[in-house]
């Protein structure tokens, strides 16, 4: 809901023709999209995913790792397409794979923020891992019980 509603909030700043016009091309537009289709949908599936993972898999998961996961994802992604907001304004064209100076600050921010994003993913697939590494030994507490 959060990712939908600040993705829907810069929408009708793009909705307002002289303003697209501007912003068209830029990472202006990078960062409505992201905040609008991606990181909803993906939330939305990281939710079901958590919600049905024992019955799919037949396994429990340790809810700390699953919230670590959640809110190194949060923040990896927010710090990653929020100062994308900026960098459209101030003009920095998407499809352009070098940059002037003016916009390294912002840059370096989403590179951190992809960063926390990529240990995010660590996080998940240890998750998974250890899920199904101490599998075992939860069917053998369920059959004493």
């Amino acid at each position: 809901m959060f990712y939908l509603l600040s993705g829907g909030l810069t929408g009708v700043i793009l909705a307002n023709g002289g303003v697209d016009v501007t912003l068209h091309d830029t990472y202006y537009v990078v960062a409505h999209f992201h905040y609008v289709l991606s990181m909803g949908a993906v939330f939305a599936l990281f939710a079901a995913f958590y919600y049905w993972y024992e019955l799919l898999f037949g396994v429990r998961y340790k809810e700390e790792l699953g919230f670590l996961h959640f809110t190194l994802t949060f923040i990896g992604v927010n710090l990653t397409f929020f100062p994308m907001h900026f960098l459209g304004i101030a003009g920095q064209p998407r499809r352009v794979p070098d940059y002037p100076d003016v916009y390294a600050f912002w840059n370096g921010v989403a590179t951190f923020g992809s960063l926390i994003s990529a240990v995010a993913v660590i996080v998940l697939i240890y998750l998974i891992y250890d899920s199904f590494r101490n599998a075992e030994r939860k069917e053998k507490i369920l059959k004493k019980v």
